[in-house]
């Protein structure tokens, strides 16, 4: 069925990124233009585009929309965000949160570009733009600069993303990366 665009997604299609608010679309391409559209300085975009394809090759591994039941997990998105990690991203969101001031500067400077994360969903992170918006928003808690090299954003991906628990490394992170770079 078709439903009726919103102005912020009419002027993205005017953009060039018209598969950015569509569920689940995925692709270096389509991932790429919408972690451009949320990024403003090169490490921001190349950390959440090294993210996308560690996380989940751009959204084209084949259980980056599918629920673990076995695993007891449930992330959105190509950049994997759980459910306690948008809970919080919607609790930081509130004025009155004792944390979260940066993130809500950078939500209200996308809610003026036309990117409204007001009324989001756990479902709309699947949409690249939404996925891509609220993963950059996610990092804006983190107590340090985004890194400059690819070592230093797989130590803070490890720290502050994947955390001790996750089953990933530093040194898979950089593995997987590699061919983003030759």
């Amino acid at each position: 069925s078709l439903r009726r665009l919103k102005d912020p997604e009419r002027r993205m299609m005017k953009q060039g990124g018209g598969r950015v608010y569509e569920d689940q679309a995925s692709g270096p391409e389509v991932i790429r233009e919408a972690i451009r559209l949320v990024t403003d300085t090169d490490d921001e975009y190349n950390l959440l585009n090294e993210i996308a394809q560690v996380e989940s090759r751009y959204g084209q591994d084949p259980n980056t929309f599918s629920r673990e039941e076995q695993l007891r997990t449930d992330t959105k998105s190509v950049f994997q965000i759980d459910e306690i990690g948008f809970q919080e991203f919607q609790r930081r969101q509130n004025p009155n949160a004792d944390v979260g001031e940066s993130q809500r500067k950078y939500v209200q400077a996308l809610k003026d570009k036309g990117i409204d994360l007001t009324n989001i969903t756990y479902e709309d992170l699947n949409k690249p733009i939404i996925g891509a918006a609220v993963s950059r928003a996610i990092w804006k808690n983190v107590p340090e600069s985004i890194g400059q090299t690819r070592e230093e954003r797989a130590r803070q991906w490890k720290q502050y993303y994947n955390t001790i628990e996750g089953a990933g490394s530093e040194e898979k992170y950089l593995e997987r990366i590699k061919g983003l770079y030759q």
